[in-house]
């Protein structure tokens, strides 16, 4: 699953505790630690997603490292 569409269902879906967080790409960076100009790259397949922010973005948007890595294949 790409990352737009992995932030989309965590919107939809989020967490009762995190009911006042509406995800978007500025965010998602923030939280997982890294920058935003990296996720966008991700985003438009032009970086390679590591393992390491998979596991990143995979706990921030509540989702398996492999769901993640999918888009990166």
């Amino acid at each position: 699953m790409d990352l737009l569409t992995l932030i989309d269902q965590y919107n939809r879906t989020r967490p009762g505790d995190a009911e006042w967080l509406w995800l978007n790409q500025r965010r998602l960076a923030l939280a997982a630690g890294v920058s935003p100009s990296l996720v966008t790259r991700h985003i438009q397949g032009k970086r390679r997603i590591t393992r390491d922010v998979a596991e990143r973005y995979a706990r921030v948007l509540r989702v398996s490292i492999e769901e993640v890595l999918d888009e990166a294949a």
